[in-house]
Parts: C-alpha cells; sequence; structure tokens
C-alpha cells in the first residue's frame, strides 16, 4: 500500500496507528505529520513496538515543534534495551532542542557506552551523546565528562580535547558543525 498525497486525515491516521507493517504506518505518519492529529500520533508513535517506526518519529520531530517531547525523549535514551538506531535518532532530536532537561538522559547514554561491556552501538551513541552533551554545556557538559571515564574512555579523548562549540553557535564556516563521523565498518565513530 502506497500513500498518496491528497488524502484524507482520519484513513491515514488509521494507517499511521494500526497497520500491520512499520513501513505503511511510517508513511501514513509522514503524510499527516503536520496537522493536530499527525503530531499526536507521531508522540504515540515514540511508543510503537517496532524499532522503525519509532526511528521514524524521531525523524519526523527533529523538525518540529513539539513542546511536550522532553519526557518521552528522555525515556528513549535511558532505556538501555532501546536499539542503537533508535538511540540514535533520539541523540539527532535532543540536539536539536538543546533542552537542559534532557541532561541527565544524555549523561546515561555516555555512562552505558563506557562500560567494558558496551555494545558497539553503545560505544557510538555514547559518543554521539557526549558530543551533545558537550554543546549543551554547564552541569550536563560536567556530568557527561564525568560519567566518560571508564573501561571505553579513550574512545573520548578527542572529542573531550576538542569540545564542539555551544548550542546556538556557528562554526567560521556558518553552519553546526556535523557530529563524530563513523566508520563505515564498525558504526563506531572514528577520529578526525
Amino acid at each position: 500500500v502506497l500513500v498518496r498525497r491528497g488524502r484524507e486525515i482520519p484513513p491515514l491516521l488509521a494507517l499511521a496507528r494500526s497497520d500491520r507493517w512499520p513501513l505503511v504506518r511510517g508513511y501514513a505518519l509522514e503524510e499527516i505529520a503536520d496537522s493536530a492529529e499527525g503530531r499526536a500520533a507521531i508522540l504515540d508513535a515514540l511508543r510503537d513496538p517496532a524499532s522503525a517506526m519509532r526511528a521514524r518519529a524521531l525523524e519526523l520531530l527533529r523538525t518540529r515543534v513539539a513542546p511536550d517531547l522532553d519526557v518521552p525523549l528522555a525515556g528513549i535514551l535511558e532505556d538501555d534495551l532501546e536499539w542503537p538506531h533508535v538511540t540514535d535518532r533520539a541523540l539527532e532530536v535532543a540536539e536539536a532542542r538543546c533542552s537542559e532537561t534532557l541532561g541527565p538522559a544524555l549523561v546515561r547514554v555516555v555512562a552505558r557506552g563506557v562500560q567494558r561491556d558496551a555494545r558497539p552501538g553503545h560505544l557510538a551513541a555514547a559518543q554521539r551523546a557526549l558530543y551533545v552533551a558537550l554543546r549543551f554545556g554547564g552541569p550536563t557538559a560536567s556530568s557527561a565528562r564525568a560519567a566518560a571515564v571508564g573501561p571505553a574512555s579513550q574512545t573520548f579523548e578527542t572529542l573531550l580535547a576538542h569540545p564542539p562549540p555551544p548550542c546556538g553557535a556557528l562554526s567560521p564556516a556558518g553552519a553546526v558543525p556535523d557530529p563524530p563521523e563513523r566508520s563505515e565498518r564498525s558504526g563506531v565513530p572514528s577520529e578526525p
């Protein structure tokens, strides 16, 4: 089933909330994302059992205003069992929001990634979370620096030595810098 532009919101809302295929739910959600019903459905999709749907909802939220997003976003970041690709999308949204209330959740992601038994996805998310926390500055940056000490802490040395500009600051080129690059083979952020 392909979603066609111009369809009415109720049938698309029904597809977004109840189709058995996450791809169909995601396309339907995208079609209604800018409506009031769509915004509510996006927030509901953050609790969808399919990780692809949670990731899609986060992609849609990255560029939309959602004042009530910090609590569900923090829940995703703090979930030790969340899929790394969903955590990565949540970190993108957290960076775009630059909301200090997300600080403790970012610190949790950093702490999870420095553990001896951290999976590669957790380590990559920890480096991204540290990057975002350093951009937040203040207590969030201080707590994230403290949490970045552990068996895998050598991964963070370059980022700690050369922190990114704070939220809202522009680089000399006039744009906020990109997050750390990832190695295509391992998924782990590579050194600059």
